[in-house]
Formats: C-alpha cells, structure tokens, sequence
C-alpha cells in the first residue's frame, strides 16, 4: 500500500474500492451564452427523491480494503505515488478535482492507464456547508463533466474534500445519477506537514481492519508518496 513496507510482508490485501445538465466549461462563446441564458430559466431545485448512498466504510467478508487519495499534487508528486503503487502492485481510487483534471489532463490518464479508479472530488474542493443546494449541484456536476471529456470516465461517486457526507451532497449525487458519496474510516491525517511517511504508515497499520476506507491526501504533505 504505499503505507508501509511492514504492511506488505505476510499479508496479500486487495486494496478495492468495492463500493464502494448544466452549461459546458468548454463549449465555444457563442454555445456558452446561448447555454446560459437557458440556464438563467432553469434553476435547479433540491432533488426529491432517495438519498444516494453514503459510504465510509465496505462490507465484505474477504479481507479487503480500500486505497484511496484525494486531490491532485503537482507532476513529480504524482509521477511517484504511481511508481510506488506499480512497484507493490497495489491499485487504488483517485478522487480527482475536476479543475486538476482540466490543468493535467495526462496525470489523470496515467492514472487510469495504470489500472487504477479515477472518482470526482467536486470541481474546486470548496466547502460544501457554505454552498447552496445548487452550487453543490454545479460542483459535483462540472467535474464530472471535466473528468468525462478528459478521460472518458464517469465517476459513480463523489468525496468532498472534507470527506463530510452531508443531505445535500446525497442528494445532489442523486440528482445527478451517481450511486454513493463516499468518506473514509481511516484517516492518518496527513494535512499536518509535520507528519512522515513512517509516522503515515504506522498509524494505518494500528487501525486498519477488513473493509476500512483509508484516505491520503496527494496535494498537501508530500510524505505521502512514501508513506
């Protein structure tokens, strides 16, 4: 798992994720006020029906459980958390800001060439309590959008980067066909920079168990890669 080398030895884990219309930001000038001048008239209204699904955590009887990292870090951040996760033979989930994906569309197609899952992290990361049931819409939405055009890959499920599952963000995901929102029961907190890669792995090591959710931030604390 890029966690530790200790974590590898003895132990064959299958690191799964077993889960777990708007106006397009690259249509040309003329389709972009054409779409929102439509958009103007069609506001959109909180969903009504069922919640999707909120996930920290997977239900299996195998001993499995899930890699995941949120964000996108710069090129050469990217370029060895991959090697890392080549060289253990680990696949993991990619939770993708739709802005990343636009600025390094090649890092996200790596990403997938590589045999791992690519998952939206909203558009801009933004805290979801302080948006509106529609901006919440429109940032789960254009980053799907994004990571479509660039990749060819509808995303099934949404993180913020709080990792908060909140009602409208179920309900958004809803409205917008997706099956779950998914947070994590694992979380080394690698926000603090403080923090090393031994440091990062040990605390996984301690909590993990069949099914957990574990959650790595590639934008923040570099130790990540190595951890």
């Amino acid at each position: 798992m890029i966690i530790s080398t200790k974590l590898c030895k003895g132990i064959a884990l299958l690191l799964t994720v077993v889960l777990v219309s708007g106006c397009s930001m690259f249509a040309s000038k003329d389709e972009s006020t054409e779409c929102q001048k439509t958009e103007k008239k069609q506001k959109i209204t909180r969903y009504t029906g069922e919640k999707s699904k909120a996930l920290s955590h997977v239900y299996t009887g195998r001993k499995e459980l899930a890699l995941t990292f949120n964000g996108m870090g710069d090129d050469k951040m990217m370029r060895s958390l991959l090697e890392q996760l080549d060289s253990y033979k680990i696949k993991a989930t990619f939770f993708l800001p739709g802005i990343r994906v636009a600025e390094e569309p090649n890092i996200a197609k790596d990403i997938l060439a590589r045999g791992h899952e690519i998952q939206n992290n909203t558009l801009n990361q933004q805290d979801m309590s302080k948006l509106s049931y529609e901006q919440i819409y429109r940032e789960i939405q254009l980053s799907n959008e994004v990571i479509k055009r660039e990749t060819g890959i509808s995303p099934r499920y949404v993180r913020t980067k709080s990792g908060d599952v909140t009602d409208d963000v179920r309900l958004a995901a809803a409205h917008l066909g997706m099956e779950a929102v998914v947070s994590y029961n694992i979380n080394p907190k690698d926000r603090d920079l403080q923090r090393d890669a031994k440091t990062i792995g040990d605390y996984i090591a301690r909590y993990m168990s069949r099914g957990s959710i574990i959650s790595l931030n590639t934008d923040i604390n570099p130790e990540v890669s190595t951890s």
